[in-house]
């Protein structure tokens, strides 16, 4: 096997079954069978057929002219009518870029390579001769059973008869999340697992492909391989990996396809393609499986374009074969001079290991462990969560990852109708299905699928059509040409043709899409993450169309090919459009200046439809205002866009007339929903077709809104919904139409019957699930047994207890921060008592509050389970039943729920029970659920552990906040004062600055321009930085001041940082302000740039610290320096603008660079031979300079450089180490 996927061998995996099966399973059937007396094998069926008795009867022969032991009852479930499976019949596997559907007969009839919308190679569900198939099952079995693993898209068809189980598993392999793709990346192949349960069973494979969509011819040759040679391939190619292991065997024959027109560029990137199928086989307890292939070539007199593979094999208790369809990866090429590279060579074996049992198992776990992953970071908790957790694995089978793109069903052709001409290509991405595909994901908790399918969506809005508007749909890599044509040479699912590839409809005006597309949008941004800038741009744009055309005449959701119309879904869209762009508009304050027209328009589509779109005579929403007497199911999605109310007496009355069945008016049979009477209403098109899926669901979710309202209304949903979750398939999977037979009809699984399916059962536990008594006894009382009533008592404590404390712990702890900030603030103006006073009284309040709150809680809790007990003795008296509760709170404020049950004779006589006290009948089962107001101690409940630490760390919260509160107040009373010069200070240089009252401490007042002087000496400093020169300050008129105060004039600079601890700041100026030129004591340039400029700035002054501190305003003076040389690194904004070191550059682009990065137009300073040696930035300042609150500005002589200037290299001799500043 490949290196890349080869387990480590000193790890051992913990789990080696991925949860199904147990560790001691996988070590027993690796250990050998036992044996009995007599050398046999102790087999289940061996020692079946040991005890047989004589009377039993002999062997029968069954319908198709199988001969087994005994004649079982035939509950197979995979009848092909015609030749053709039913559609529910099949289930789906894939890898995120393609899928294979598989029958409950063990036949692959549809796959598709590479892409989803990539031609055919397996098509027998559309043509059961020309199409190709890759069939494997037993050729005798009574039974049949089809289901993934827990919690995957892993495929398991289980056959049983009287002789034997066997088992087929089907997947393809994707590799774990977070997985480096770089040394273990996606292998494209069909994976098909065959194993014997019990006893024997023989086996027919068949593998017809049929290239191109049945149209190419192609080659079929079998190969064979010496398994010594393999293994001695596998021991120079691969040394560090696994030997094969003796019980097992590595395909000895393949057969490779060959087909120079696959209707697509391969992975070679040639028109040739080339597909083989191989096998491993695992010996078990007894010899290894005998397969031999076979080429086929009568196939050719079926229609087929080339020959197929057959085999017969029988395999035995614990033998297994894993067979491999995939596309041959590039060989080396052996013709060539050149020597495969190293890295060519690990690449290709990348894509083609050596075929080994620890391969297998490796990519069975990576597939396992992927959708394991993924499905368990679900968020969905409620009803239903099989079903749910089916449809979203199912909506993940169809998204392509490279784009994020969700294609609308992986198939193509499949009849809304037998016989029908209803037959559509739908393996492409439809723009209409973006709200509803963000939402099902973002409400599953899948943010990351939402998020990418978002952004394939923003990049085709980034390339809108010439007149502005989107295309309605787009292939998977996001291409606009769909060209539709017909396959003539498929007969067509049942005989229902034509059979199209590609979709027509790519061109038609729909403008509803807008409306799903912006509420798409909306969702994202409400549920997911803020949209950016650019997609509001994206927003507006699209917004502006809608106001235009709106009132166009289109062809709306179900894409009519007749009269375009103005249909009532079109405009309701286009109202959601022009709304959810207002309201995110109002939700993220972006700039809108278009919200009069958006907002008069928005009112104008409201007002026709109501006007023109409502038939007062039939009290219902018609389809367009050209058919006012056509009911449209497409009307249901006013409720569920927030069109209308649920409860509208017109959305009710149209929901009432589509309740009707078809032959008086509305759409209904069955419970399930047509989307419009297709005999009555021309679409262009023609021919029968089943009932919507989807329309059912909107029809449940529009019932369940108003059911909010009205029980009955929602009683009748939750009838409708549970019918309608029994026209899934056996997998859970649903088409796009069901028949009034109950078939499942149209492309399958349909992307949006899901997606329908999500939105409708997230709203309908939501209504049901809600805090009446009704409901929860609805959903939690099951069975009359102890353990119930427990956990209904459970659930409702669950349910009524206070939620989100962190929430209310963080508004409290909100509350308070406020109140001691404004208390900070307000002792500048008032005495420090009456701030206090009110930082008390806001916390005290806030408290009482929050105790309230909990309290009132409490009791509606306490109500409930009262209630509740009530209910419960109402019925269960008649069983002798009696529930008793009680609560009891003890001085530590702690409540204790008990609830007693007490059993009587009328119990003891129906269930037989006795109890063992004789002195009484009545047995007491307490069970104590605690829940705590503030604090207790032995609590297990974990509500009351969340209590616990939410108001531990709310109180610890508080008292630290009250002791760093208290500190900086008691502390600001002694603060000296250049900390009170408020938050709004008077600038340097200008008119307040010498007008205010506060003293020179707060502001510089006559010296008030300030320069800071960069050095860039070639013999000084790192290679990388400037140096310091100094900060200066000069007087308004551009003349400077110096020497202002020679008592503060001081020489041990280093003497005085060292005394004052500050180590940090002594070093920095050591490495960024050296003497100039490496002359003299660093210390006399130091002392020199204080003496001269630092004792000349008022706000260093002594009287402005604590005592007069002599030194702090010196340090501070070389603190506020370093900072900001650090702050305006030139060296790096000029590197960043492409300016190096070494090169002559126009003095213009040095300013320039400057001037952007740091919005300060310097003064270049070149020495004579016009090399830059130092810049100078001026600025003001707000305030003491301490605050760096800077107003940058420039002096009028900018340079005294020439039109060009030399940036020169610093060492250009090597004459000094940097490493020594």
């Amino acid at each position: 096997m490949s290196r890349s996927y080869n387990l480590n061998q000193g790890e051992e995996h913990k789990d080696k079954s991925f949860g199904y099966q147990l560790d001691s399973e996988i070590e027993a059937s690796k250990a050998p069978a036992h044996e009995l007396p007599g050398g046999s094998r102790y087999v289940a069926d061996t020692r079946r057929m040991s005890l047989k008795s004589p009377s039993m009867p002999q062997a029968e022969e069954d319908e198709d002219g199988n001969v087994g032991r005994t004649l079982a009852e035939n509950t197979r479930c995979d009848i092909r009518t015609r030749g053709y499976l039913p559609i529910e019949n099949y289930g789906i596997i894939g890898n995120l870029r393609t899928v294979a559907l598989c029958g409950t007969d063990g036949s692959m009839d549809f796959f598709c390579y590479p892409k989803f919308d990539s031609p055919s190679i397996f098509c027998r569900l559309l043509d059961k001769d020309k199409g190709g198939h890759f069939s494997i099952k037993p050729v005798a079995y009574t039974s049949n059973k089809q289901q993934y693993l827990p919690n995957s898209n892993i495929l398991t068809t289980r056959f049983m008869s009287q002789d034997g189980v066997s088992e087929i598993t089907d997947y393809m392999h994707i590799p774990e999340q977070n997985q480096s793709t770089l040394k273990k990346p996606l292998l494209p192949w069909l994976i098909r697992t065959v194993r014997v349960v019990r006893g024997s069973v023989q086996f027919r494979l068949e593998c017809f492909p049929s290239f191109n969509y049945g149209l190419a011819t192609h080659t079929a040759h079998l190969l064979t391989q010496d398994q010594n040679q393999f293994k001695a391939d596998l021991q120079q190619h691969m040394p560090y990996s696994q030997q094969q292991d003796a019980h097992s065997e590595s395909s000895p024959q393949r057969v490779v396809f060959t087909t120079d027109d696959p209707g697509f560029t391969t992975c070679n990137q040639q028109q040739q393609l080339k597909m083989d199928l191989r096998f491993l086989s695992q010996c078990g307890d007894y010899a290894c499986p005998l397969i031999k292939l076979n080429i086929d070539h009568d196939a050719l007199e079926l229609g087929l374009k080339g020959p197929g593979v057959v085999s017969s094999f029988t395999l035995e208790e614990s033998q297994e074969v894993t067979f491999i369809f995939r596309e041959v990866p590039p060989s080396p090429n052996s013709d060539s001079d050149n020597k495969e590279s190293t890295h060519t060579r690990l690449s290709r074996m990348l894509y083609d290991p050596p075929l080994t049992v620890d391969l297998m198992d490796a990519l069975f776990r990576q597939t396992a462990k992927f959708w394991q992953a993924w499905i368990g970071s679900s968020t969905y908790n409620g009803r239903w969560r099989e079903s749910v957790m089916r449809s979203a694995l199912t909506l993940k089978l169809l998204t392509y990852e490279p784009t994020g793109a969700v294609v609308a069903a992986p198939t193509f052709g499949i009849p809304e109708a037998i016989g029908g001409e209803r037959n559509w290509d739908y393996r492409y991405v439809w723009i209409r299905d973006s709200s509803f595909t963000i939402y099902a994901f973002l409400r599953l908790g899948f943010t990351e699928e939402a998020k990418k399918y978002l952004d394939y969506i923003q990049s085709r809005c980034e390339t809108l059509n010439e007149d502005g508007s989107l295309s309605i749909m787009y292939s998977i890599d996001g291409s606009k040409e769909l060209e539709e044509y017909e396959l003539d040479h498929f007969e067509g699912y049942r005989s229902s043709r034509p059979v199209r590839v590609g979709n027509g409809a790519a061109d038609h005006l729909q403008l509803d899409i807008y409306g799903e597309l912006m509420d798409g949008i909306y969702l994202y941004n409400k549920y997911g993450s803020p949209v950016s800038y650019d997609m509001w741009c994206i927003v507006r744009k699209l917004a502006n169309y809608v106001v235009d055309h709106w009132q166009l005449p289109d062809m709306s959701i179900w894409e009519v090919r007749s009269t375009k119309q103005r249909f009532t879904y079109s405009m309701i869209m286009c109202w959601v459009a022009l709304d959810r762009a207002l309201r995110l508009a109002d939700k993220r304050q972006f700039p809108c200046f278009d919200r009069d027209i958006w907002l008069k328009t928005r009112d104008t589509i409201y007002e026709v439809i109501q006007t023109k779109c409502y038939n007062t005579k039939y009290k219902m929403y018609s389809q367009s205002i050209e058919t006012p007497d056509a009911v449209d199911a497409s009307s249901l999605i006013m409720p569920l866009v927030f069109f209308c109310s649920p409860t509208d007496p017109r959305m009710l009355n149209t929901i009432q007339r589509i309740l009707l069945p078809p032959e008086k008016g509305g759409l209904m049979t069955n419970d399930l929903v047509f989307r419009y009477n297709f005999l009555t209403t021309d679409d262009g098109v023609g021919g029968e077709e089943g009932a919507f899926s989807m329309c059912t669901f909107w029809l449940v979710e529009a019932l369940a809104r108003a059911g909010r309202y009205d029980k009955k209304l929602l009683s009748r949903a939750s009838v409708m919904f549970e019918r309608m979750l029994s026209y899934g398939n056996h997998l859970g999977l649903f088409s796009e139409e069901v028949a009034r037979s109950g078939e499942l009809l149209g492309n399958f699984p349909q992307a949006f019957t899901h997606i329908a399916f999500i939105s409708e059962l997230k709203l309908n536990a939501k209504r049901r699930f809600d805090h009446s008594l009704q409901c929860l006894e609805e959903e939690k009382w099951v069975h009359h047994d102890f353990r119930s009533v427990l956990d209904l008592f459970h659930g409702a404590i669950d349910m009524k207890y206070p939620r989100r404390l962190w929430l209310w712990a963080l508004l409290l702890l909100g509350c308070w921060i406020t109140g001691a900030i404004a208390f900070f603030f307000l002792t500048d103006t008032f005495s420090p008592v009456y701030p206090l006073l009110c930082l008390f009284t806001v916390i005290s309040l806030t408290s009482i509050m929050a105790v309230w709150r909990y309290r009132m809680i409490r009791s509606k809790l306490e109500t409930l389970l009262f209630e509740l007990c009530d209910r419960l003795n109402a019925t269960e008296n008649l069983r002798g039943i009696h529930y008793h509760f009680s609560y009891q709170r003890s001085c530590w404020r702690r409540t204790i729920y008990t609830l007693r049950i007490d059993l009587d004779d009328r119990y003891q006589a129906l269930t037989g029970y006795h109890t063992q006290n004789n002195e009484s009948h009545r047995i007491a089962i307490p069970e104590v659920a605690y829940v705590s107001q503030i604090s207790t101690w032995d609590e297990k409940h974990p509500f009351v552990t969340r209590t616990k630490k939410t108001m531990v760390k709310l109180w610890t919260s508080l008292v630290l906040l009250g002791t760093l509160m208290t500190s900086a107040v008691l502390g600001k009373k002694h603060r000296p004062s250049l900390d009170q010069c408020g938050r709004h200070p008077a600038q340097s240089c200008s008119l307040a600055a010498n007008t205010t009252s506060l003293g020179s401490c707060c502001v510089e007042k006559k010296a008030g321009l300030f320069l800071l002087s960069q050095f860039w000496d070639v013999h000084a400093g790192y290679e990388d930085r400037w140096t310091v020169h100094g900060l200066w300050n000069d007087f308004c008129n551009g003349s400077y001041p110096s020497n202002c105060d020679p008592k503060r004039e001081y020489t041990n600079i280093t003497e005085v940082l060292v005394s004052r601890r500050a180590f940090r700041l002594l070093q920095d100026m050591n490495n960024d302000w050296p003497n100039s030129a490496g002359k003299g004591h660093v210390d006399d340039f130091w002392s020199h740039e204080w003496n001269k400029h630092g004792t000349c700035m008022s706000t260093f002054e002594p009287t402005c610290y604590e005592k007069n501190d002599p030194f702090q305003g010196m340090i501070d003076y070389y603190n506020t320096t370093m900072k900001l040389h650090k702050k305006y690194d030139v060296y790096k904004a000029l590197k960043r603008h492409g300016i190096t070191p070494g090169h002559r550059y126009d003095t213009s682009r040095v300013q320039k660079a400057i001037k952007k990065e740091f919005n300060m137009f310097p003064d270049l300073r070149c020495n004579t031979d016009g090399h830059l040696v130092e810049t100078w930035m001026y600025f003001y300042v707000n305030g003491p300079v301490k605050r760096m609150d800077l107003v940058p500005t420039h002096n009028n002589n900018a340079t005294n450089c020439n039109s060009t200037l030399i940036y020169p290299t610093k060492y250009p001799d090597d004459s000094a180490n940097p490493k020594l500043w």
